[in-house]
């Protein structure tokens, strides 16, 4: 679960909410 928590840059994923420092909870709120 490390790769959920850390800045996906190289998939280019919409992992804003976790460098704006969010919970987990954003992920399946995502989809």
């Amino acid at each position: 679960m490390t790769d959920r928590v850390r800045p996906n840059t190289a998939t280019m994923q919409p992992r804003m909410e976790y460098e704006a420092g969010s919970e987990p909870i954003a992920e399946p709120a995502l989809e």
